[in-house]
């Protein structure tokens, strides 16, 4: 496929893109996009760098694909071995019985194993709101990372495509550069799972949400409900907090397993959950969540 084509299709492809929806480390687009990416992490403090990343390792991948259209030129030409194709085109050789550009055998064999077949054609690009675009038009790494240093509370767009199929898709994510004034604040929720009957932990260690220079300067409790939460970075006991409490307990870097759960003496206690399913609980105890106030450490 012709470099000129290539970019023809990538900007029909932009044309159909207005109705891109917002995604975070998840696929891109519809059902069955095998495109993912991510920005991360959430928050940054000045000065710290974020990674973009991309993988599209789940494209589908076919024999037809090793071989591009008539061999890459305008006309198929039968061959019985490479001897016959220069005469098509200097470099070319014959594959599968066809012509074909010397390029075709240029690419990375790691890309395009003979069992699996070759990845569809494709092209990404990664676009921000206050830089130069960190990724343009990649067509050969189907993954990969930059590091990229945000000046401010950045918004990343990715717009690409590959074919056959035909599929196009578009994302957009938010990174927020922590401030002073107005105060960063990110809530931290912890979803009651009916089945376990207790509520899912918030592993920072694992998921970072930010660069390490970002820390906890206050934490307030948001559930309505008293609560006893703890972190294993704290090294201190778990610490029982009323509706609205606030506390510095938790203060430094975001790091570490995180818990929480209803006190005993919580009225929600004198219920019991019930599950109708084990994705959909019947009546359940309450979800809990807690509000980080975020600063910056000096540097």
């Amino acid at each position: 496929m012709s470099a000129r084509f290539l970019r023809a299709l990538f900007l029909l492809s932009l044309l159909g893109l207005a109705s891109g929806c917002r995604l975070n480390r998840s696929p891109i687009g519809s059902p069955g996009v095998a495109a993912q990416w991510s920005v991360e992490p959430d928050f940054f403090c000045p000065g710290d760098p974020v990674t973009v990343s991309w993988d599209l390792t789940r494209m589908p991948r076919s024999p037809e694909n090793c071989r591009p259209r008539n061999g890459g030129f305008d006309a198929i030409t039968v061959c019985a071995s490479s001897s016959s194709c220069p005469s098509v085109a200097e470099g070319a050789a014959c594959l599968d019985g066809f012509c074909c550009r010397r390029d075709v055998f240029d690419r990375d064999p790691r890309e395009c194993p003979v069992a699996a077949g070759c990845y569809p054609d494709f092209n990404l690009s990664v676009n921000a709101d206050t830089m130069e675009p960190p990724v343009r038009d990649e067509n050969r790494s189907v993954s990969g990372t930059r590091m990229v240093t945000p000046a401010a509370t950045t918004e990343f767009t990715v717009t690409g495509f590959y074919n056959p199929p035909l599929v196009r898709f578009e994302g957009t994510q938010t990174v927020r550069m922590v401030t002073l004034e107005p105060p960063t604040r990110k809530r931290i929720d912890f979803p009651f799972a009916c089945v376990e009957r207790t509520w899912n932990v918030a592993d920072f260690d694992r998921d970072p949400i930010s660069t390490e220079r970002v820390i906890i300067a206050g934490l307030r409790n948001t559930s309505g409900h008293t609560i006893v939460l703890a972190s294993s970075a704290t090294g201190v006991p778990p610490v029982t907090l009323r509706p609205d409490e606030t506390t510095e307990v938790f203060n430094g870097r975001i790091r570490g397993l995180w818990t929480a759960r209803l006190a005993d003496d919580d009225p929600a206690r004198l219920t019991t959950p019930r599950c109708d399913s084990s994705t959909r609980p019947g009546s359940s105890w309450p979800d809990l969540n807690v509000l980080l106030t975020l600063q910056c450490a000096a540097p």
